[in-house]
């Protein structure tokens, strides 16, 4: 384009369908939605990247199953577990067999995950999961707005720790890799409960372990509980320190605290993973969308207060004078930068899913509603992000003014 001054400028125009985010179109060999959170179905995703990312394949035979809890069973808009036939790349993230498409039904933002998960990547907190808004079509019909998200498990692009097998039973071996899920629902294969703090463990990864292996993390995950609580637990050689990476753990609490968590006090979607050789480390961080004052349950809808330091290990991690320096030169660190981003972050997001917030709301009309667990409902979506925006205003203001007496 040349202007009468003779100015010439080149232009690039990106064309974009429906809402501009990229769309998968889903489906399934029974042609209906999806409820066992058991069994796999056969079908196919189709991916349409809208412009927006590379996607080098578009046609993509899996397996989809429900996945979630509560988000499953209370919810008519669910959450998907797929299971590709083949690893693939999606949407720019590095390719594999197993993603997860969140619903976030309940958060009526449609951003807390994506918040959360955008925090974790900036201030570094292990094996953060990537993320992509799509717009879902389900047979035919289109879905909602959902957030595609790589999944929790051992992988060179996702936990990327010792792949554990049941052949590895020698002294050196069997220490690693193992990925443990704090999760008061106690519904994996293996699962059980320390003997002093009554915490709930299940094993994530691997799927399979020898009566051996699951005797090792067993007896680590009491050994470092233990540790914690023993009279010399603040011993920098033979105290907690011998056994858990302390700036692993504390990469995941900034976000939990942040964020203020529901689920992050002893509750679920707690990880840690102990590779081969190797101290306790805490991540990936997941599942946000009860976060940030979007639960009426307890506390963690007011923003004031600690709430993931209660914990049973975190509140014995508080009195370590050693722990409190950290966590106070952590916060100082990444305040002004990575935590304050948080708010570009939202607006950017807002404007980002508008469209996409529109169709969503029209096909799931909830706006007006209460949805569990639901502190406010607004009745628009502007109302519900600006809630958001300043709930986490409150929350981080609170935190810089009671950082020093943590």
């Amino acid at each position: 384009m040349t202007s009468p001054k003779g100015i010439t400028k080149t232009y690039k125009v990106i064309l974009r369908e429906f809402t501009g985010l990229p769309i998968l179109y889903l489906t399934t060999s029974t042609g209906a939605d999806v409820t066992s959170k058991d069994v796999y179905i056969k079908g196919n995703i189709v991916v349409d990247a809208n412009n927006g990312y590379q996607q080098d394949v578009t046609n993509i035979p899996l397996q989809v199953k429900g996945r979630g809890n509560s988000t499953r069973t209370l919810f008519p808009k669910k959450p998907y577990k797929l299971k590709f036939n083949s690893k693939a790349a999606m949407l720019g993230m590095p390719a594999a067999k197993n993603w997860a498409l969140l619903a976030n039904y309940n958060d009526k933002t449609l951003m807390r995950n994506k918040i959360a998960l955008d925090l974790g990547k900036r201030v570094g907190a292990d094996f953060t999961p990537d993320s992509r808004f799509v717009e879902v079509v389900l047979n035919g019909e289109y879905w909602g707005n959902y957030l595609l998200t790589s999944v929790v498990e051992v992988n060179d692009n996702r936990v990327k720790i010792t792949e554990l097998k049941t052949t590895d039973t020698s002294p050196t071996a069997i220490t690693g890799g193992y990925v443990v899920e704090l999760d008061y629902k106690l519904d994996a294969t293996y699962n059980w409960r320390s003997t002093t703090k009554n915490l709930p463990f299940t094993i994530k990864e691997p799927e399979e372990l020898t009566t051996d292996q699951f005797a090792y993390i067993k007896n680590y995950m009491q050994t470092t509980e233990d540790a914690l609580y023993a009279s010399n637990w603040t011993d920098p050689v033979n105290g907690y320190a011998k056994y858990i990476d302390a700036d692993s753990f504390m990469r995941w609490y900034v976000v939990n605290e942040t964020m203020k968590n529901r689920d992050s006090w002893d509750f679920s979607s707690i990880f840690y993973y102990k590779d081969r050789g190797g101290k306790l480390g805490m991540g990936p961080i997941w599942d946000f969308d009860i976060s940030s004052g979007n639960c009426y349950l307890d506390i963690s809808k007011n923003p004031a207060n600690w709430y993931t330091r209660n914990g049973a290990w975190l509140i014995r991690l508080a009195q370590d004078p050693a722990w409190n320096l950290r966590w106070r030169n952590k916060w100082k660190a990444l305040r002004t930068k990575e935590v304050q981003q948080i708010f570009t972050d939202i607006d950017n997001n807002a404007a980002y899913l508008k469209l996409s917030a529109e169709a969503n709301f029209k096909k799931w009309p909830i706006l007006d509603k209460y949805v569990y667990p639901n502190a406010v409902y607004l009745g628009t979506y502007d109302k519900e992000v600006a809630y958001f925006k300043d709930y986490l205003t409150q929350r981080i203001a609170w935190m810089d003014a009671n950082i020093g007496s943590y």
